[in-house]
């Protein structure tokens, strides 16, 4: 039997999408912390608009600090009223070393609220332009330079199928994003995962808050199934996959045994199955909390298929869901 999520004692919950009074958001970097510590969480990426920056200062043995910043490759229209129509492509940066504070531009602004961390900073000086070119070119320096990169947002974002189909070297994709939700954009992105996957790319799911203000804090999050609350062993769960994506329930194993998938959950409505192909599964009924599901005929179909994969959807009676990251048949 193949653990698919590692068995661990705790899985640390992580908010990955931040920001706070570095840049645009309405909270000290302290107050956001207190905000998701006292909702249960024990990761957080402070990712302000356009400044990285580190806070070792946050950390404490319950609660981890990861070093990020969030970058926007606005078009050339970017700019009231036309701002209202323009696309924009927007990444979160995760430092693999924390002290590592590098940005592909210089900030937009450097105003007195984030003066000392701009000073920290150290920075190339590029273009930034909206456009697919511009986009890989920061993904694979982001890369290069010891970073794992979230596409965020598409749905905000306004990106199509055009946009986002020749992005290559994500590390995840935002499947969720709490504070666009709210406001009303559908930004519950299943549709964009699925398209990057058939094309080819391996990447996971978080589901992010994208706080700047209290109300949005602990809508979405990310569960990391690291060894312990370190930074080395956070980011080395999260480039080997151990993650998955919620807005509600929790997925408590999923294991392979043979042909048999095997979920335990919170108490959930639906556990889905979808893969590569023109198949997928589903288990329904009330308060489900294990489902066993038959992947005979996938396994079969798929021998020889170096793109087959299958991930799995829980969704609950209110409509909140966790996402897993796709499963390769060349892993199981």
């Amino acid at each position: 039997m193949k653990h698919l999520l590692p068995q661990r004692e705790q899985y640390f919950k992580a908010s990955l999408h931040t920001h706070s009074t570095v840049s645009d958001g309405k909270m000290t970097p302290e107050e956001v912390k207190a905000h998701y510590k006292a909702a249960g969480y024990s990761i957080m990426a402070l990712t302000d608009h356009h400044i990285i920056a580190a806070h070792p200062e946050l950390n404490d043995p319950d609660f981890l600090m990861l070093t990020g910043i969030e970058l926007g490759l606005d078009s050339e229209d970017y700019a009231p009223p036309a701002s209202f129509f323009g696309k924009t492509y927007h990444f979160n940066l995760i430092a693999k070393d924390p002290d590592h504070l590098w940005q592909p531009y210089p900030p937009k602004k450097i105003l007195d609220k984030n003066r000392a961390h701009a000073e920290k900073a150290h920075w190339d000086q590029r273009e930034r332009i909206c456009s697919v070119e511009c986009a890989n070119e920061i993904i694979a320096r982001a890369r290069e330079e010891g970073f794992l990169v979230i596409y965020n947002h598409p749905t905000w974002s306004k990106q199509s199928y055009p946009d986002y189909a020749p992005l290559k070297g994500l590390w995840a994709l935002e499947i969720r994003n709490t504070h666009n939700v709210l406001n009303g954009y559908d930004d519950n992105n299943h549709r964009v995962y699925q398209d990057l996957l058939e094309l080819g790319n391996h990447l996971c799911v978080v589901a992010c808050d994208d706080t700047h203000r209290p109300h949005t804090v602990g809508g979405s999050f990310t569960m990391i199934g690291a060894e312990e609350l370190t930074y080395a062993s956070v980011i080395e769960a999260m480039e080997k996959g151990d993650v998955y994506a919620s807005c509600g329930p929790l997925i408590h194993s999923l294991t392979l045994d043979g042909s048999t998938l095997r979920v335990a959950c919170d108490p959930a409505a639906e556990v889905c199955v979808q893969s590569q192909a023109r198949y997928a599964k589903r288990v329904a009924g009330e308060g489900i909390t294990e489902a066993e599901i038959d992947l005979s005929v996938w396994l079969e179909k798929s021998q020889g298929n170096p793109n087959a994969f299958f991930r799995v959807t829980v969704k609950a009676a209110d409509g909140s869901y966790a996402v897993t990251r796709a499963y390769y048949l060349n892993e199981l």
